[in-house]
């Protein structure tokens, strides 16, 4: 249904003629769909009832002023589209209602009790195929969810209870594979995440703890399956070691988290298992000596980091371990400069 005002109209049918209510909605809050919105109830001309609609988009009254007469309602688009028609008793909507896309297409198909929507609530697109269902009770959604791509297949499928995500959950490729497979308790994830390509192979485990990553999340590679990364997790931040690794097994970078900050010891590998950086970090931040190496094992470069910036003397090699720049850095400046040819000496600039 459009987000635009909408002019709507009762029929109120009486055991001897037809009168004309019309329901205009004349406010609606800014911002988020989920906040209210105030409508009005005329019978020619004159306003009989207002509402105060919470969570746009549902029927939950929030205030109501004045009586709402009985009788079937229809909706209409500023077009004179039909959008929808239900029944009103009460001062509730109760029965079965249907709202309709403009192009005259169902849009959605639901029964009211007591002014709460119960049962099976069918939701379509604008070509009429089927996009949606949800079980509801006493007005929230309870049992299961699924969604639906165009093809006709699954989306999503979860499980609700009292309107809160409960149980196992999965969502889908437009191919049919699963593209990721998780548990909700009371609303959180809880257990393990685990995400997939669309070809099947698993992607990845995230582990969590009352909505919250805690323990240790596994990266693979697509084709062999081998691990690509792992990270540990505590109460939703990255603490204790952190891994990642080559295609052929070998480590490739191995550091340490303390409350989602690196420190202590950080090293990176070539894939022929040969050291490539040596550093040091203190709460998320390079502090102190640090070393790069050839792939060769020869030393490429040392300096010093003073709370992630260089500071101090540096000195890079040429693989055959002669000299070839001294570097000085105060703050993360460059202060001074000197290049050194292979035989030892200054290359004047």
């Amino acid at each position: 249904m459009k987000k635009v005002a909408m002019i709507l109209a009762f029929i109120l049918i009486t055991s001897t003629a037809y009168a004309e209510t019309t329901r205009k909605t004349i406010s609606r809050h800014p911002g988020p769909a989920k906040k209210p919105k105030k409508v009005e109830y005329y019978v020619d001309g004159k306003k009989i009832a207002t509402e105060l609609l919470g969570n746009a988009g549902t029927v939950t009254v929030i205030k109501l002023e004045g009586k709402i007469p009985d009788g079937p309602v229809k909706e209409y688009y500023e077009s004179g589209k039909l959008a929808a028609q239900y029944v009103y008793k009460d001062n509730m909507r109760h029965g079965e209602i249907k709202k309709y896309h403009e192009n005259g297409k169902i849009l959605t198909e639901a029964k009211f009790v007591n002014n709460k929507v119960e049962g099976l609530i069918k939701t379509y697109d604008k070509d009429g195929k089927r996009k949606q269902i949800t079980t509801m009770k006493n007005g929230l959604a309870n049992g299961v969810l699924v969604v639906y791509y165009p093809n006709g297949k699954r989306q999503k499928q979860a499980i609700f209870k009292d309107g809160v995500q409960h149980g196992p959950a999965q969502t889908y490729f437009a191919n049919g594979q699963v593209s990721k497979s998780m548990t909700y308790v009371d609303g959180k994830l809880e257990g393990n995440h685990a995400w997939f390509y669309s070809s099947g192979e698993k992607f990845a485990d995230y582990p969590f703890k009352n909505g919250k990553m805690h323990g240790e999340l596994k990266e693979y590679y697509r084709v062999s399956g081998k691990l690509k990364t792992l990270i540990t997790y505590k109460e939703g931040k990255k603490h204790g070691k952190a891994e990642s690794y080559y295609e052929n097994g070998k480590l490739q970078k191995q550091v340490t988290h303390e409350n989602d900050m690196e420190v202590g010891a950080h090293k990176e590998f070539f894939d022929n298992g040969q050291l490539r950086v040596k550093a040091a970090f203190r709460r998320g931040k390079r502090h102190g000596p640090s070393k790069a190496y050839y792939k060769s094992g020869k030393l490429k470069a040392r300096m010093t980091y003073k709370n992630g910036k260089a500071d101090g003397p540096c000195t890079i090699y040429y693989e055959s371990g002669e000299v070839h720049f001294k570097e000085t850095y105060k703050d993360g400046v460059l202060a001074e400069k000197k290049e050194y040819g292979r035989d030892g000496k200054l290359i004047e600039k």
